[in-house]
Protein backbone atom coordinates (compact mmCIF):
# COMPACT_ATOMS: atom_id res chain seq x y z
CA UNK A 1 0.00 0.00 0.00
CA UNK A 2 1.41 3.35 -0.68
CA UNK A 3 1.93 5.55 2.26
CA UNK A 4 1.91 9.20 0.47
CA UNK A 5 -1.97 10.13 -0.58
CA UNK A 6 -0.75 13.33 -1.68
CA UNK A 7 1.37 11.47 -4.80
CA UNK A 8 -2.12 9.60 -5.92
CA UNK A 9 -4.98 11.97 -7.34
CA UNK A 10 -7.28 9.21 -6.95
CA UNK A 11 -6.90 8.94 -3.17
CA UNK A 12 -7.73 12.82 -2.61
CA UNK A 13 -10.35 12.54 -4.82
CA UNK A 14 -11.73 9.56 -2.73
CA UNK A 15 -10.91 11.40 0.29
CA UNK A 16 -13.12 14.07 -0.46
CA UNK A 17 -15.69 12.25 -1.42
CA UNK A 18 -16.09 9.68 1.42
CA UNK A 19 -15.52 12.55 3.71
CA UNK A 20 -18.32 14.25 2.07
CA UNK A 21 -20.93 11.22 2.30
CA UNK A 22 -19.93 10.54 5.63
CA UNK A 23 -20.96 13.95 6.53
CA UNK A 24 -23.66 13.53 5.03
CA UNK A 25 -24.92 10.62 6.45
CA UNK A 26 -24.42 12.42 10.42
CA UNK A 27 -26.43 15.16 9.19
CA UNK A 28 -29.19 13.06 8.07
CA UNK A 29 -28.78 10.94 11.78
CA UNK A 30 -29.31 14.01 13.45
CA UNK A 31 -32.24 15.21 11.61
CA UNK A 32 -33.98 11.57 11.91
CA UNK A 33 -33.50 11.63 15.49
CA UNK A 34 -34.47 15.01 16.01
CA UNK A 35 -37.80 14.12 14.38
CA UNK A 36 -38.78 11.54 16.86
CA UNK A 37 -36.28 8.25 15.23
CA UNK A 38 -35.46 6.06 17.94
CA UNK A 39 -31.53 5.97 17.51
CA UNK A 40 -30.84 2.05 17.69
CA UNK A 41 -33.97 0.88 14.89
CA UNK A 42 -32.67 4.14 13.18
CA UNK A 43 -29.42 3.06 12.89
CA UNK A 44 -30.19 -0.84 12.26
CA UNK A 45 -32.40 0.25 9.58
CA UNK A 46 -29.52 2.41 7.82
CA UNK A 47 -27.64 -0.87 7.98
CA UNK A 48 -30.32 -2.91 6.40
CA UNK A 49 -30.76 -0.95 3.69
CA UNK A 50 -26.81 -0.74 2.94
CA UNK A 51 -26.07 -4.33 3.61
CA UNK A 52 -29.05 -4.98 1.24
CA UNK A 53 -27.34 -3.26 -1.62
CA UNK A 54 -23.56 -4.84 -1.32
CA UNK A 55 -25.47 -8.25 -0.88
CA UNK A 56 -27.44 -7.90 -4.40
CA UNK A 57 -23.77 -6.11 -5.60
CA UNK A 58 -21.93 -9.09 -4.39
CA UNK A 59 -24.41 -11.67 -5.63
CA UNK A 60 -25.16 -10.25 -9.14
CA UNK A 61 -21.22 -9.63 -9.78
CA UNK A 62 -20.89 -13.93 -8.83
CA UNK A 63 -18.99 -12.92 -5.72
CA UNK A 64 -18.99 -14.55 -2.14
CA UNK A 65 -17.91 -13.58 1.23
CA UNK A 66 -14.74 -15.41 2.59
CA UNK A 67 -15.24 -16.93 6.00
CA UNK A 68 -11.66 -17.75 6.81
CA UNK A 69 -9.69 -16.45 9.81
CA UNK A 70 -8.31 -13.31 9.10
CA UNK A 71 -11.49 -12.43 7.45
CA UNK A 72 -13.54 -12.95 10.02
CA UNK A 73 -11.29 -11.01 12.31
CA UNK A 74 -11.19 -8.18 10.14
CA UNK A 75 -15.47 -8.00 9.70
CA UNK A 76 -15.02 -8.32 13.97
CA UNK A 77 -13.12 -5.57 14.29
CA UNK A 78 -13.87 -3.43 11.89
CA UNK A 79 -17.36 -3.87 11.96
CA UNK A 80 -17.19 -3.01 16.00
CA UNK A 81 -14.78 -0.84 16.25
CA UNK A 82 -15.19 1.35 12.96
CA UNK A 83 -19.23 0.88 12.54
CA UNK A 84 -21.32 0.08 15.97
CA UNK A 85 -19.39 2.24 18.63
CA UNK A 86 -18.42 5.16 16.32
CA UNK A 87 -22.07 5.30 15.03
CA UNK A 88 -24.25 4.57 17.98
CA UNK A 89 -22.09 7.30 19.57
CA UNK A 90 -23.01 9.78 16.95
CA UNK A 91 -26.68 8.94 16.73
CA UNK A 92 -26.95 9.30 20.94
CA UNK A 93 -24.51 12.46 21.18
CA UNK A 94 -25.95 14.19 18.42
CA UNK A 95 -29.34 14.67 20.49
CA UNK A 96 -27.13 17.09 23.10
CA UNK A 97 -24.46 18.53 21.00
CA UNK A 98 -24.96 20.82 17.89
CA UNK A 99 -23.82 18.53 14.58
CA UNK A 100 -21.49 21.18 13.54
CA UNK A 101 -19.82 20.48 16.64
CA UNK A 102 -19.19 16.74 16.59
CA UNK A 103 -17.71 17.01 13.03
CA UNK A 104 -15.14 19.37 14.04
CA UNK A 105 -15.33 16.86 17.33
CA UNK A 106 -14.19 14.38 14.08
CA UNK A 107 -11.04 16.51 12.82
CA UNK A 108 -8.98 14.84 15.59
CA UNK A 109 -9.09 11.70 14.07
CA UNK A 110 -6.17 12.18 12.08
CA UNK A 111 -3.78 13.36 14.89
CA UNK A 112 -5.26 10.09 16.82
CA UNK A 113 -4.43 8.18 14.20
CA UNK A 114 -0.54 9.41 13.71
CA UNK A 115 -0.83 8.64 17.55
CA UNK A 116 -1.63 5.48 17.90
CA UNK A 117 0.32 4.29 14.40
CA UNK A 118 2.98 5.72 16.01
CA UNK A 119 2.70 3.17 18.96
CA UNK A 120 1.73 0.14 16.70
CA UNK A 121 5.17 0.57 14.59
CA UNK A 122 7.23 1.90 17.70
CA UNK A 123 8.53 4.80 16.34
CA UNK A 124 7.47 7.94 15.28
CA UNK A 125 6.12 8.72 11.91
CA UNK A 126 7.87 10.97 9.78
CA UNK A 127 7.76 14.31 10.86
CA UNK A 128 6.39 15.78 7.77
CA UNK A 129 3.29 13.37 7.93
CA UNK A 130 2.93 15.04 11.47
CA UNK A 131 3.20 18.67 9.70
CA UNK A 132 0.43 17.70 6.80
CA UNK A 133 -2.13 16.64 10.03
CA UNK A 134 -1.53 19.02 11.32
CA UNK A 135 -1.81 21.43 9.13
CA UNK A 136 -5.15 20.44 8.35
CA UNK A 137 -6.15 20.15 11.55
CA UNK A 138 -5.13 23.80 11.87
CA UNK A 139 -6.92 24.40 8.71
CA UNK A 140 -10.30 22.84 9.33
CA UNK A 141 -10.07 24.11 12.94
CA UNK A 142 -9.39 28.05 11.90
CA UNK A 143 -12.67 27.82 9.40
CA UNK A 144 -14.57 26.36 11.49
CA UNK A 145 -13.98 27.61 14.90
CA UNK A 146 -16.37 30.87 14.60
CA UNK A 147 -18.96 28.24 13.51
CA UNK A 148 -19.21 26.50 17.38
CA UNK A 149 -20.32 28.13 20.63
CA UNK A 150 -20.46 26.17 24.07
CA UNK A 151 -23.72 27.76 25.17
CA UNK A 152 -25.68 25.03 26.60
CA UNK A 153 -22.99 22.69 26.20
CA UNK A 154 -22.28 19.73 28.87
CA UNK A 155 -19.05 18.35 29.04
CA UNK A 156 -19.58 15.14 29.73
CA UNK A 157 -21.19 14.76 26.24
CA UNK A 158 -18.08 16.47 24.51
CA UNK A 159 -16.26 13.84 26.20
CA UNK A 160 -18.35 11.04 25.30
CA UNK A 161 -18.29 12.19 21.72
CA UNK A 162 -14.59 12.43 21.41
CA UNK A 163 -14.48 8.84 21.85
CA UNK A 164 -15.87 8.83 17.96
CA UNK A 165 -12.60 9.81 16.22
CA UNK A 166 -10.40 7.58 18.55
CA UNK A 167 -12.72 4.66 17.49
CA UNK A 168 -12.15 5.92 13.83
CA UNK A 169 -8.71 6.23 14.23
CA UNK A 170 -7.94 3.06 15.55
CA UNK A 171 -10.31 1.49 12.84
CA UNK A 172 -7.40 3.11 10.34
CA UNK A 173 -4.53 1.78 11.73
CA UNK A 174 -6.05 -1.52 12.01
CA UNK A 175 -7.77 -1.55 8.42
CA UNK A 176 -3.97 -0.88 7.20
CA UNK A 177 -2.37 -3.51 9.14
CA UNK A 178 -4.71 -6.16 8.67
CA UNK A 179 -5.81 -5.61 5.31
CA UNK A 180 -6.27 -9.55 3.48
CA UNK A 181 -3.94 -9.18 0.20
CA UNK A 182 -5.97 -9.39 -2.39
CA UNK A 183 -9.40 -8.68 -0.60
CA UNK A 184 -12.34 -7.12 -2.80
CA UNK A 185 -13.26 -3.86 -1.33
CA UNK A 186 -17.40 -5.00 -1.75
CA UNK A 187 -17.12 -8.33 -0.09
CA UNK A 188 -15.53 -6.62 3.11
CA UNK A 189 -17.50 -3.74 3.57
CA UNK A 190 -20.71 -6.62 3.28
CA UNK A 191 -18.56 -8.71 5.76
CA UNK A 192 -18.32 -5.94 8.20
CA UNK A 193 -22.09 -4.94 7.90
CA UNK A 194 -23.26 -8.12 8.46
CA UNK A 195 -21.12 -8.27 11.98
CA UNK A 196 -22.98 -5.11 13.00
CA UNK A 197 -26.26 -6.54 11.92
CA UNK A 198 -25.91 -9.50 14.02
CA UNK A 199 -24.44 -7.88 17.04
CA UNK A 200 -27.48 -5.26 17.07
CA UNK A 201 -30.30 -7.83 16.30
CA UNK A 202 -30.31 -8.96 20.17
CA UNK A 203 -30.08 -5.68 21.05
CA UNK A 204 -33.39 -4.50 19.19
CA UNK A 205 -34.81 -7.27 20.33
CA UNK A 206 -34.23 -6.61 24.06
CA UNK A 207 -35.55 -3.13 23.73
CA UNK A 208 -38.17 -3.26 21.78
CA UNK A 209 -37.35 -0.47 19.28
CA UNK A 210 -39.87 -0.88 16.28
CA UNK A 211 -39.90 1.25 12.91
CA UNK A 212 -39.68 0.62 9.90
CA UNK A 213 -38.86 3.05 7.04
CA UNK A 214 -39.97 1.34 4.28
CA UNK A 215 -43.51 2.60 3.30
CA UNK A 216 -41.74 6.28 2.62
CA UNK A 217 -44.25 7.46 4.29
CA UNK A 218 -42.39 10.68 6.06
CA UNK A 219 -39.25 12.51 5.73
CA UNK A 220 -37.11 10.58 8.13
CA UNK A 221 -38.17 7.70 6.15
CA UNK A 222 -36.33 9.22 3.13
CA UNK A 223 -33.70 10.31 5.48
CA UNK A 224 -32.92 6.59 6.53
CA UNK A 225 -33.10 5.10 3.51
CA UNK A 226 -30.54 7.93 2.18
CA UNK A 227 -28.87 6.92 5.09
CA UNK A 228 -28.49 3.17 4.17
CA UNK A 229 -27.63 3.98 0.60
CA UNK A 230 -24.34 6.42 1.77
CA UNK A 231 -23.25 4.09 4.25
CA UNK A 232 -23.13 1.31 1.66
CA UNK A 233 -21.01 3.53 -1.10
CA UNK A 234 -18.86 5.19 1.29
CA UNK A 235 -18.04 1.75 2.67
CA UNK A 236 -16.83 0.17 -0.46
CA UNK A 237 -14.89 3.65 -1.36
CA UNK A 238 -13.16 3.53 1.84
CA UNK A 239 -11.73 0.17 1.70
CA UNK A 240 -10.72 1.16 -1.92
CA UNK A 241 -8.95 4.02 -0.78
CA UNK A 242 -7.03 1.78 1.86
CA UNK A 243 -5.64 0.12 -0.98
CA UNK A 244 -4.22 3.63 -2.53
CA UNK A 245 -2.84 4.49 1.34
CA UNK A 246 -2.25 4.07 4.28
CA UNK A 247 -4.60 4.40 7.93
CA UNK A 248 -2.69 8.07 8.28
CA UNK A 249 -3.56 8.89 5.09
CA UNK A 250 -7.26 7.52 5.35
CA UNK A 251 -8.06 9.37 8.25
CA UNK A 252 -8.05 12.94 6.08
CA UNK A 253 -11.56 11.82 5.35
CA UNK A 254 -12.12 13.72 8.57
CA UNK A 255 -11.46 17.05 7.15
CA UNK A 256 -14.17 16.51 4.62
CA UNK A 257 -16.60 15.21 7.40
CA UNK A 258 -15.92 18.15 9.37
CA UNK A 259 -16.88 20.84 6.63
CA UNK A 260 -19.61 18.87 5.38
CA UNK A 261 -21.01 18.76 8.98
CA UNK A 262 -20.49 22.30 9.56
CA UNK A 263 -22.22 23.75 6.24
CA UNK A 264 -25.28 21.11 6.38
CA UNK A 265 -25.77 21.34 10.64
CA UNK A 266 -25.87 25.35 8.97
CA UNK A 267 -28.38 24.28 6.02
CA UNK A 268 -30.53 21.85 8.08
CA UNK A 269 -30.78 23.16 11.50
CA UNK A 270 -29.82 26.90 11.22
CA UNK A 271 -26.06 26.10 13.22
CA UNK A 272 -24.07 29.75 13.45
CA UNK A 273 -22.06 29.69 10.63
CA UNK A 274 -19.90 32.72 9.57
Amino acid sequence: MSNDGDKNPGAVLLTATIGVLVGANFVLAKYAVQQGAAPLAAYFWQLLVATFILLVAAVTSGKRLVLQGRYIVYYLFGGIIGGIIPNLLAFFVLQRIPAGLFTVLITLSPLFTFIIASAVERRVLPVRRLAGVLLGFTGVSLATYSNVTADGLVTGWVLIAVITPLMLASNNVFRNKAYPEGADALLLALGMLLTQIAVLWPVIAITGQSYSPLQLTSAIDIAVMTMGVLLAVSYVLTLKLQKRTDGLGSSQIGYFVTLTGVVGGAVAFGESIS
